[in-house]
């Protein structure tokens, strides 16, 4: 008779313990893959929704209805004109509305970009009380903190609160040139009007975009930011852009952040430009240096950030910070660059104007904060997608 000897309470332990060990080996991986096919969908769909939103603004605008600071009768104070040729200005952001206009049944106004400022315009000249409620690029000169849209006189923009039109074409009132929320869905979602006769369903987009715009060697150019929207458990949301937080008059989308500004005290003094030629690791982001990751200050420094500048180049942060333990910040070399710059500076004056070895740094920046908050406490996370500059 053949006697079996059976396994032992160890031996089936340890055989466990190897199971275990492959079972969530394998499990480990399956996080990281989605992550993957979710980069990858961005990497495709991040230009083909830039080239619709092209497509949105061009069937809306032409070049020919944005205008110059000198229409006005006064010369755009230095840090909106960046130090280059006359006519030119940098990147403005356009206003938004955040309420719906319930006279208006065929539109909805919630999160409408407002590119002129019309309403503030039109608001602020006592045409007519709208009844949305607006932002605006630049604090308007009866603002109670007094610092209107002036010049280096203190010469206050006539009806003027962001983005300038063309006074030819349109004289001393902006035309009104919304493109809603809806529009900037990706993919583009109905109207859910009551005077179109459809339901009023909640929609839940793939992407959105924002924009801003500049005049540059008399071209009008267009920066588009595609990013995706989630609530905090992970599932795209109905979403409309939110007020800025730190400022309820000024557009919240993208944040502006002046990198040679050190009036914030030592504590938040960022003075961390870099060459944009070379796309290397950025000074003051190493591991011990301040960071707060709700900060929308510091939020450029994410992993996965793409960044805009006064250049007109476009940055991706490789290594980003999520703790102050972090760093340093490496960036992609520049994704794409407009022709040379600095041979249109100014020279210096001694007035204002920067040294030589400013011209070539990225000293201004845009960006996508990391999340937004509804009214009711509903917390948005936004996630960069793709950043583009294109001729409109």
């Amino acid at each position: 008779m053949i006697r079996t000897r059976a396994f032992s309470l160890i031996e089936v332990l340890m055989a466990i313990l190897i199971l275990g060990i492959g079972v969530i080996s394998i499990a480990a991986l399956f996080p990281a893959g989605i992550a993957q096919q979710q980069q990858s969908t961005d990497d495709v769909l991040g230009p083909v929704v830039a080239e619709n939103a092209m497509a949105v603004l061009r069937s809306r605008m032409r070049s020919t209805d944005f205008g110059a600071f000198e229409e006005y009768g006064v010369r755009a104070p230095r840090w909106v004109n960046q130090w280059s040729v006359s006519g030119d200005w940098t990147w403005i952001r356009p206003s938004f509305l955040f309420e719906d206009d319930g006279e208006t049944d065929d539109i909805d106004e919630r999160g409408a970009l407002d590119i002129f400022s019309y309403d503030w315009t039109v608001t602020h000249s006592g045409q007519s009380d709208e009844p949305t409620e607006p932002s605006t690029e630049f604090a308007p000169p009866d603002w109670p903190t007094g610092t209107g849209y002036a010049d280096a006189n203190n010469t206050a923009f006539p009806n003027l609160y962001g983005v300038p039109w063309s006074i030819t074409a349109y004289g001393n009132q902006p035309p009104r040139i919304l493109i809603t929320q809806r529009e900037r869905f990706y993919p583009m979602a109905p109207s859910s009007a009551p005077a179109l006769g459809l339901p009023d369903r909640p929609v839940r987009p793939q992407y959105t975009w924002d924009v801003m715009f500049r005049r540059f060697q008399g071209r009008v150019l267009v920066a588009i930011f595609v990013y995706r929207v989630r609530v905090a458990g992970g599932e795209p949301t109905e979403y409309s852009v939110q007020r800025n937080p730190s400022n309820a008059v000024s557009s919240p989308l993208p944040i502006s952040i002046d990198l040679m500004d050190s009036s914030a005290g030592p504590e938040n003094w960022r003075g961390v430009s870099w060459k944009s030629i070379n796309g290397a690791e950025i000074p003051f982001t190493d591991p011990g240096e301040v960071f707060e990751v709700d900060n929308d200050a510091h939020a450029w420094q994410l992993p996965g950030q793409w960044i805009l500048d006064q250049n007109n180049s476009i940055h991706r942060v490789l290594a980003g910070r999520q703790h102050e333990t972090d760093g340093p910040v490496e960036l992609v070399r520049p994704v794409t660059e407009m022709p040379g710059i600095p041979i249109y500076y100014f020279p210096d004056d001694g007035d204002g104007f920067p040294p030589p070895s400013l011209i070539d740094q990225v000293s201004d920046i845009w960006y996508l904060p990391a999340r937004a908050e509804d009214p009711d406490g509903l917390e948005y996370r936004l996630t960069p997608v793709y950043v583009t500059v294109k001729e409109l």
